[in-house]
């Protein structure tokens, strides 16, 4: 009895103190950085509001576009001007195929000497570009512009070509912050009628004290 009254408590002050501060606000994008040679980035698509992602999980070696996931990319000066992508957590070192449209991911333990694993980035209005250098006389860059699911091109001549580079750790939080937002807004349109507030407090509250033993 007195679990169940002290619950009882604590999702009645729940309430009053949550529906004071109920009012959500989008989370901002991280501040941008500028390109230094052997840090760690995430890499944000301007145009599309996307990140570029890899994910093991997708079992193939095509790095994507997402907007509710990214991933650490560390750019290093491989030559002059010329720079290699590489996604740390995965160890695969970003390459583009001559005759191939989409970005690829390789696993390697050293940095490759392969030109199709070089890139020229360059700094513009809004952010940067990332040129292959493998056929650059073409004027071929990395980007997204939807055609097939999340994949991105590396044949791009125009179009969503434009990426800013932040902060690894200040990303990681917006990116969950963002997913969070967007799921309690999707949640409270489904549970339209119903007061949702009190299930999601009642949820949070009761996994507190089961958690701690309380009640469970």
């Amino acid at each position: 009895m007195k679990k169940l009254k002290l619950l009882l408590t604590l999702i009645a002050v729940s309430i009053g103190s949550w529906q004071g501060s109920w009012a959500r606000t989008a989370p901002s994008l991280p501040t941008t950085k500028t390109l230094e040679s052997g840090k760690v980035y995430y890499l944000y698509n301007v145009g599309s509001d996307r990140f570029l992602t890899y994910d093991r999980t997708n079992g193939g070696s095509c790095p994507w576009a997402r907007t509710d996931m990214g991933s650490a990319v560390k750019i290093s000066v491989v030559n002059g001007t010329q720079y290699s992508l590489y996604f740390v957590d995965a160890k695969r070192y970003v390459l583009s195929y001559g005759s191939g449209d989409y970005l690829y991911a390789y696993e390697s333990s050293s940095q490759p000497t392969s030109e199709s694993y070089r890139f020229t980035i360059k700094e513009i209005s809004g952010g940067y570009t990332i040129q292959r250098v493998y056929q650059s006389n073409q004027n071929e860059y990395i980007g997204y512009d939807g055609r097939n699911t999340n994949l991105i091109y590396n044949n791009l001549t125009d179009g969503n070509i434009v990426w800013q580079l932040m902060d690894e750790t200040e990303t990681a939080r917006f990116i969950a912050k963002r997913n969070l937002y967007r799921a309690l807004e999707s949640a409270e349109g489904y549970y339209t009628g119903k007061n949702m507030r009190t299930f999601i407090i009642t949820r949070q509250v009761v996994m507190l004290l089961c958690k701690r033993q309380l009640i469970c």
